[in-house]
C-alpha cells in the first residue's frame, strides 16, 4: 500500500512525457483505488477524530462549489485535483510511516541535487534566476525542498549512528532551496526550525549548530542565489526603501504583484460571498478585476485563504482556519505531554513540515500544486494519529465497503478521466488546427466533446472558431452560444461573436466587443476589435481613445507588435506625436528582445 501512495507522490511532479492532465488523473486514480482497497479490507480497523470531520467538511464545500459554479466542467477538474488532499489524509494512517517518510526524504534530496545541477550547469532551465523543474513554479519547488531539509535536520536531532549523514543531507537539501530563489521559504524555514528545536527540548544542539554553520557557508559562497549574503548587500538599501516607503504599495521585488492580486481576489469574493465562483475558476474571473499594474500570470491568488474564499465562498477559509488552529493547539499540547525527545520529534517533524507549507500558502498557492497538496494531507494524517480517535462501528464499515468501493471507483473515476481526457484532446485539436491538419483536428475535437460529455466549453469554442474560419457563420454563432452556456467566462467567445456580427450589425458587434473588453481589459485582441468596429462606425475619436488606453497597464499578449503597429499608424494620422514616440520606443525594445 505504501508503494502505491509513494508512486502517486512521485507522479505528482508532472515530469513524465505525457499530458499533465492525464498524469493528474493517474495520480488521483491511484490514491482513490488505494483508499477503496483499504476500505474493502474487512480485517482493518478504522478510526476518526475531529480532523476527519473537518477535512471531510472542507471536501464537501469544494464539491458544493462545483454544483454552484457557472463553469462546472472546470470546477470538476479542480475538485478531482484537490481531492488528493483529503484522500491522502484518510489513507495515511494505514501506511508504513517510516517507509513513507524515508522515501519522501530521498525524493527531496534527489530534487535538491537536480536543482543544484540546473543552477550551475543549465542556466536556460532557470526561471527568474532560480531552479524550478520538475514543477512550473520555483517557489513551489522551494517549499518541497524546505520540507525535506526540515525532515533531515529533525532526524539528525534524534542522534544515533546516522545523525551526521542526515545532517549533510539537510545542508545539501537546503542548498537546493537556495537555488530556487524562494525568499519566503528561506525565512519561513528558520522560523519553523526555531519552533521545532524549542519544542523538541533536545539534549544536544550540536547538529543544529553544525547545520547553521553549513547554511552560513552556503549563504557566503552561493553568490548567484537571491538568498546569498552578496545579493543581500547589493539590494538591502532598495529593500529597506520598499518596506519603509510607499513602494510597498507598488509592484516591487519583495511582494511582486501580490498586494494587487489580493485586492482583486477580495473583490471577486465580494461578488460571490456564499458559494464562490467554483473551485479552480479564479483564473477565469481574475482578468475582470486585475489591477492595472499587475504583470503576473493571474493564474492564482498567491494566498490560498483568499483563493478559497473567492472560489468556494466564506465557509471554506473559515473551515481551513479552524483546521489549522485546532491542529496547532492539539499538536503543541500533545508535544508538551511527551517526555521522550525522539517521540516528540516524531510528532514535531510532520507538524513543522505542515506549518512550513501552510505558512508559505499565505504568499503562494501550495494547495493548488499537486506534490505540496499531497504533503499537507500526509503530514496532517501522520500527526492526527497522535490525537484521540474513535473507532468506526463494524456495521458502518460493512456498509461502506459495499458502497464506497464500488461507487467511488465507478461513479468517481469515469468523470475524472472524462474531464482530463477531454482537455487533452482539446489541446491536441488546437495544435492540429495551428498546423492546418484538419483531419486530426476534427478527430481530436470529436473525442474531446465525447469524453467531456458535451460539457467542455473550450472544446465547443474551438469548434466555433473553426466554423467561423470556414465562413459557416450561422453554425459558428450557434456553437458560440453553446460555449457561453458552458463557460461564460471565456473572453474569446465574445471576441469571436463580435467579429462575426461586425459583418452585418456593427452596433451589436461593438456592444459584444465592449463586453469582452470589460471581462478582460488587458486583452489586446478585444481592444483592437472594439477600436476597429468603432472606426467602421465613423467614431474615430472614440476608437483612438480605446486603442490609446491599451498603453496603460499590462497588455496580455505574447506578441503585442500588431497592436503597436496599428497604434503607431493611428497616432501619426491624428498628430499625437507623444504617443507615437512611446509606441515606436516600445516597438524598438520589442525588436531588440
Amino acid at each position: 500500500m505504501s508503494a502505491v501512495w509513494l508512486l502517486a507522490f512521485l507522479g505528482s511532479f508532472l515530469s513524465l512525457p505525457i499530458s499533465d492532465g492525464l498524469q493528474v488523473a493517474g495520480v488521483v486514480s491511484l490514491i482513490s483505488g488505494l483508499l477503496a482497497y483499504i476500505i474493502a479490507d474487512s480485517k482493518a480497523d478504522f478510526y476518526y477524530n475531529s480532523f476527519t470531520v473537518l477535512v471531510g467538511a472542507l471536501w464537501c464545500i469544494a464539491g458544493i462549489s462545483v454544483i454552484c459554479s457557472d463553469v462546472p466542467f472546470v470546477s470538476l477538474i479542480y475538485f478531482f485535483f484537490f481531492s488528493v488532499f483529503p484522500l491522502t489524509f484518510l489513507i495515511i494512517s494505514r501506511l508504513d510511516k517510516p517507509l513513507v517518510f524515508s522515501v519522501i526524504r530521498c525524493i527531496t534530496f534527489t530534487l535538491a541535487v537536480v536543482s543544484l545541477i540546473q543552477f550551475y550547469s543549465f542556466p536556460d532551465m532557470l526561471k527568474f534566476g532560480g531552479a524550478h523543474w520538475p514543477l512550473e513554479d520555483n517557489n513551489s519547488l522551494a517549499v518541497i525542498l524546505g520540507s525535506g531539509a526540515l525532515m533531515f535536520i529533525g532526524e539528525s536531532l534524534k542522534g544515533g549512528r546516522w545523525s551526521y549523514h542526515y545532517l549533510v543531507a539537510a545542508i545539501l537539501t537546503f542548498a537546493g532551496v537556495m537555488t530556487t530563489g524562494g525568499v519566503a521559504v528561506f525565512f519561513g524555514f528558520f522560523a519553523v526550525l526555531g519552533g521545532m528545536v524549542w519544542l523538541s527540548k533536545v539534549s544536544s544542539y550540536k547538529p543544529l549548530i553544525l547545520f547553521l554553520m553549513g547554511v552560513l557557508f552556503l549563504i557566503c559562497t552561493m553568490t548567484r542565489s537571491d538568498m546569498s549574503l552578496y545579493h543581500f548587500v547589493q539590494t538591502w538599501t532598495g529593500s529597506v526603501d520598499i518596506i519603509t516607503g510607499k513602494a510597498l504599495m507598488e509592484r516591487n521585488t519583495i511582494s511582486g504583484s501580490r498586494l494587487f492580486i489580493w485586492g482583486s481576489a477580495i473583490e471577486i469574493f465580494k461578488n460571490n460571498i456564499w458559494s464562490g465562483t467554483g473551485i479552480g475558476t479564479f483564473f477565469l474571473y481574475y482578468p475582470e478585476f486585475r489591477h492595472i499594474e499587475d504583470d503576473s500570470a493571474g493564474i492564482a491568488a498567491h494566498n490560498d485563504l483568499l483563493q478559497f474564499a473567492a472560489e468556494m465562498g466564506v465557509f471554506a477559509p473559515f473551515l481551513a482556519l479552524i483546521i489549522v488552529g485546532s491542529f496547532v493547539r492539539q499538536a503543541i499540547q500533545k508535544i508538551r505531554e511527551i517526555k521522550n525527545t525522539e517521540n516528540r520529534l516524531n510528532l514535531l517533524i510532520p507538524f513543522s513540515v505542515f506549518g512550513l507549507i501552510i505558512g508559505h500558502s499565505l504568499v503562494n498557492f501550495n494547495m493548488y500544486v499537486l506534490p505540496s497538496l499531497m504533503m499537507v494531507g500526509a503530514m496532517l494524517g501522520v500527526c492526527s494519529d497522535h490525537f484521540q480517535q474513535r473507532k468506526i462501528s463494524g456495521h458502518f464499515l460493512k456498509f461502506a465497503s459495499k458502497t464506497i468501493c464500488s461507487g467511488l471507483l465507478i461513479l468517481g473515476l469515469i468523470p475524472l478521466w472524462g474531464c482530463y481526457v477531454s482537455e487533452y484532446y482539446t489541446g491536441k485539436a488546437t495544435k492540429a488546427l495551428a498546423r492546418e491538419n484538419i483531419q486530426e483536428f476534427s478527430d481530436s475535437l470529436n473525442l474531446a466533446d465525447m469524453w467531456g460529455g458535451g460539457q467542455n466549453g473550450r472544446a465547443v469554442l474551438v469548434a466555433a472558431q473553426f466554423a467561423s474560419a470556414t465562413n459557416d457563420y450561422n453554425r459558428a454563432l450557434i456553437l458560440l452560444d453553446r460555449a457561453e452556456s458552458l463557460n461564460p467566462q471565456l473572453v474569446q467567445i465574445h471576441v469571436e461573436r463580435a467579429r462575426i456580427l461586425s459583418l452585418n450589425d456593427l452596433e451589436e458587434a461593438v456592444s459584444e466587443a465592449r463586453h469582452a473588453l470589460r471581462m478582460d481589459p488587458g486583452s489586446l485582441t478585444a481592444r483592437m476589435m472594439v477600436s476597429d468596429i468603432l472606426y467602421q462606425l465613423n467614431r474615430s475619436d472614440e476608437a483612438y481613445e480605446v486603442l490609446r488606453a491599451g498603453l496603460d497597464g499590462i497588455m496580455k499578449s505574447r506578441n503585442p507588435a500588431p497592436f503597436y503597429h496599428i497604434l503607431a499608424s493611428r497616432s501619426l494620422e491624428i498628430g499625437d506625436i507623444e504617443t507615437n514616440k512611446i509606441v515606436l520606443s516600445r516597438l524598438g525594445k520589442l525588436h531588440r528582445q
